[in-house]
């Protein structure tokens, strides 16, 4: 199955940047995930990011226009970061379910004040209020989204899974579960952590999908597989894709 993805517009001097503008402009995306999982969107000022970039706020604004711009770009450099690790988990894993599994657990925050979830959290208050980062938010989570229905029509395909159910409706149901609990982990509700979002979610996943038995429904997701990796075909529905957004 073939992906698409949709990334911020840029001028012909950010698509293909020097390794110095990279560098710099991460730099810059780095300051700002500290800045606003500390302050928040609205107390983060472009002066702020600069100072902790080390860099002047003027210098910042040659990178990027506006805060707005480094929102949007750091949701996708954000978003890019958490796919290409759980690609490379994926492809070690030996079935559809411990794939799944392993998606799920990739999605577990760190705890209270996880920086990705916060990031998250921040984006879902401000994008309604502003079109270009609503599309962009619904981009980032279709691609999700996309990836644990890749997920379910191969477990359907090898058996493990209830072949009659909906891959696309059992992944939209399995991530707004995942979003749901991640964001009581990540904001501290009591009563909740890492470990029970992870049960929650499995429970949820196998209530979801059926269990055909092959497999525990805890499983193994993190024993290494030693063989060679096959050609991922995750790569797609993980990796950055050309750009027809405004954002």
């Amino acid at each position: 199955m073939a992906y698409t993805s949709r990334t911020m517009a840029a001028s012909p001097a950010d698509r293909v940047p020097s390794t110095r503008t990279a560098d710099r402009r991460q730099q810059v995306l780095e300051a700002a995930l500290a800045a606003i999982t500390e302050r928040g969107v609205p107390e983060t000022r472009m002066a702020d990011i600069a100072a902790r970039a080390g860099m002047s706020p003027g210098h910042v604004l040659y990178y990027f226009r506006s805060k707005a711009h480094i929102l949007a770009e750091l949701l996708q450099w954000n978003e890019d970061r958490f796919h290409q690790v759980l690609e490379a988990d994926l492809r070690r894993a030996r079935s559809a379910r411990r794939r799944l599994l392993r998606a799920i657990r990739a999605s577990v925050p760190s705890g209270r004040g996880d920086p990705h979830w916060l990031l998250w959290l921040e984006v879902w208050a401000m994008a309604p209020h502003d079109r270009a980062l609503l599309e962009n938010q619904r981009l980032q989570e279709s691609r999700f989204q996309e990836l644990l229905a890749v997920l379910i029509r191969e477990g359907q395909a090898s058996g493990e899974f209830d072949a009659s159910i909906d891959a696309d409706e059992a992944a939209a149901r399995l991530s707004a579960v995942i979003d749901g609990l991640a964001i009581q982990v990540a904001i501290g509700a009591p009563q909740m952590d890492g470990r029970r979002m992870l049960r929650l979610a499995t429970d949820e996943a196998t209530a979801l999908l059926g269990d055909g038995g092959r497999e525990s429904r805890t499983g193994d997701v993190r024993r290494p597989h030693r063989a060679p990796p096959r050609r991922s075909r995750y790569r797609s529905a993980t990796r950055t894709r050309v750009s027809r957004s405004k954002l």
